[in-house]
């Protein structure tokens, strides 16, 4: 705005940036605190995932042998007091043969 042609009113404008760049740090530091908190519950849940898929491996040819033996024990009682079998297993996902022995005792 001119008031006298030789004059001129000097508008100062404000400095908008450093508020930007506090918006931008504070978004910033939001943002890796959210990461912080996600990676933090990923890791459990893979973890969680982890040891589960490892005891369905472990267990899975104990069970088979645990239900070849309820099988036999359905045929009747074992012949003597003390009677021990052997049982081999191949296990399907991963192929590996293990060998089991099962004990009963009465």
């Amino acid at each position: 705005m001119r008031l006298d042609r030789r004059k001129t009113v000097n508008r100062r404008q404000p400095n908008r940036r450093a508020y930007a760049l506090v918006i931008v740090l504070l978004f910033n530091v939001l943002f890796l605190m959210l990461i912080g908190v996600t990676w933090r519950r990923m890791a459990s849940v893979i973890r969680i995932a982890t040891v589960r898929a490892e005891e369905i491996e472990r267990d899975e040819g104990r069970l088979q042998v645990l239900a070849q033996a309820m099988r036999l024990l359905e045929t009747g009682l074992p012949p003597a007091i003390s009677y021990e079998r052997g049982a081999t297993i191949t296990l399907g996902v991963s192929g590996d043969v293990r060998f089991f022995n099962v004990r009963f005792e009465r």
